[in-house]
C-alpha cells in the first residue's frame, strides 16, 4: 500500500494510505484492496504526491519525484479550472 501526501490550497496537509489514487474530475478516490477508502475534492487540492518511491539502490528517485509532482500539480490545476467553469455556469 502506498502513502499519498495531499496538500490543500488552505495550507493543510493530509496523508492517505491507499493502493491507488484515481482522478475522477471533481474528486480523487483512493482505493485499498478494491474498496474506496478516501474521497478528496479536487477543487481544494494544491498537489498530490506519492511518498516512498525508491530507486533500485534504495535511494529516492528525485527526478521521478520532481516529474510526478509537476504532473500532479497540472492535474490539480485542471481540476480547479474545471470546477470554476462549472460554478460559473450556475
Amino acid at each position: 500500500m502506498a502513502s499519498y501526501l495531499i496538500k490543500y490550497l488552505d495550507g493543510e496537509t493530509e496523508t492517505v494510505q491507499a493502493d491507488t489514487l484515481e482522478d475522477f474530475g471533481v474528486q480523487y478516490v483512493g482505493y485499498a484492496e478494491g474498496v474506496a477508502v478516501a474521497f478528496i475534492p479536487t477543487c481544494n487540492v494544491r498537489s498530490v504526491v506519492r511518498l516512498g518511491a525508491l530507486s533500485k539502490r534504495g535511494e529516492g528517485d528525485f527526478e521521478q519525484f520532481r516529474q510526478q509532482t509537476q504532473d500532479e500539480i497540472a492535474v490539480a490545476h485542471d481540476g480547479v479550472a474545471n470546477a470554476l467553469r462549472v460554478s460559473r455556469r450556475t
